[in-house]
């Protein structure tokens, strides 16, 4: 039977939170959040985390059974119908994964490919990481998921010259509206670690194995967040459609090293398509 260990949750819940995210979602935050976009990333989070404690203590009440098999023991016709609406959420996450990537990689990489034959590369790139199981999706999980995080402490310090703290300014002047609207943008995206509670088949799930993941991947994304802040500006983040990139281009060590955003795409992507075959391997199985 294949298992997951404690410590490949935590990086599943780190891929969960930060893969698309980090990319996507900057931008729509920001544009009401404005300065204090941090604080709807802590209240996305703390939603999140609630969420997987429910859910560990529905998998300890039903220790012999996945939490499927509990909601339709439980509900014989309403758990069927939270499962397929389950289900369906996740659907949707794939499919938009795959567009949010293909879009990306148009726009950035390969301009006169067809989005159509991007998409169908990335489909069966997942479909073969998928076929290969849980544990090893999770296996390559631990060997790349670190390597993302390295990159995301990094970031900090390469910005150092070009950060600019008035961006936080006011400090204390929140508008708890746009905090709101920032924060109702983010739940989706971090919520999505309720993911990792289903893969745990047979297993008990254990609330720490997803809030040691939660909590790293939000650490990670509020430097990405902050730093965009910080850099880039208010003004600027929310007018563009990939912040983050536009961020990583602003890298550069020397004179001759100037384009290091196309090779921490490389070590990035590959947490992308391991994002994507989760939910592939979640909604076959």
């Amino acid at each position: 039977m294949e298992r997951i260990s404690a410590y490949q949750a935590g990086l599943i819940g780190v891929v969960c939170v930060v893969a698309i995210t980090a990319i996507h979602v900057p931008a729509q935050m920001m544009a009401f959040a404005k300065q204090h976009i941090y604080l709807s990333c802590l209240a996305g989070a703390l939603v999140s985390a609630f969420s997987l404690w429910l859910l560990s203590r529905i998998s300890f009440r039903f220790p012999q059974h996945d939490l499927f098999e509990a909601l339709i023991t439980r509900f014989s016709v309403f758990g069927r119908i939270i499962s397929f609406s389950y289900l369906l959420f996740f659907f949707f996450v794939l499919v938009r994964d795959i567009r949010v990537i293909t879009d990306f990689t148009n726009l950035f990489m390969l301009q006169r490919t067809p989005v159509i034959v991007l998409a169908l590369l990335y489909v069966i790139s997942a479909v073969l990481i998928a076929r290969g199981g849980i544990e090893i999706l999770a296996r390559m999980t631990e060997l790349f998921v670190p390597i993302m995080i390295i990159l995301a402490l990094f970031f900090p310090l390469l910005l150092a010259k070009f950060v600019n703290f008035a961006a936080f300014q006011p400090l204390l002047d929140v508008d708890w509206t746009g905090v709101g609207l920032g924060t109702w943008y983010v739940i989706p995206y971090i919520g999505e670690i309720i993911l990792l509670p289903f893969l745990f088949v047979k297993q008990t799930f254990r609330a720490r194995h997803g809030l040691s993941g939660l909590f790293l991947g939000t650490f990670l994304l509020l430097i990405v967040l902050v730093m965009e802040l910080l850099v880039l500006g208010v003004e600027i983040t929310p007018r563009m459609l990939f912040p983050t990139y536009a961020l990583a281009r602003q890298i550069e060590i020397t004179d001759f090293l100037d384009r290091l955003d196309l090779f921490m795409f490389s070590l990035y992507l590959p947490t992308v398509m391991i994002k994507i075959s989760y939910s592939l391997y979640f909604i076959c199985h």
